[in-house]
């Protein structure tokens, strides 16, 4: 579940697999029964969302009893990496799918830019 558009190309691009299921959505309100998934994978997300805490509640809600959530999280984010995580997530909302793959294209670029400065 994800609530831009790259869930869609990964339904597409994993159509063949039967145990798999893509929704387009916000993690911390599923549109799930209680107890219903066999297992959760949450890898490097849950501290991406607006309440982190809501959203656990919220996996663990709809997880059967006595299965498994395997979560990645990091310890703590920097204030600067943490404010700037806040307000991306604020406008990448409304962002079409295309305009997105186009901003993520140029960061990147100018992510390896930065690095090949090799400076502190």
């Amino acid at each position: 579940m994800d609530f831009s558009d790259a869930v869609l190309i990964a339904a597409e691009k994993y159509n063949n697999r039967k145990n798999l299921l893509f929704i387009k959505g916000d993690i911390s309100d599923t549109p799930f029964l209680d107890s219903i998934i066999d297992y959760v994978v949450c890898d490097q997300v849950l501290m991406q969302t607006e309440n982190p805490e809501k959203t656990l509640k919220e996996l663990v809600r709809i997880l059967k009893q006595g299965e498994q959530i395997a979560c990645n999280v990091y310890a703590k984010k920097a204030l600067p990496r943490e404010l700037l995580d806040n307000h991306f997530r604020k406008i990448v909302k409304g962002i079409k799918h295309e305009d997105l793959w186009n901003m993520a294209t140029q960061l990147t670029e100018l992510g390896r830019i930065l690095s090949n400065l090799k400076i502190d």
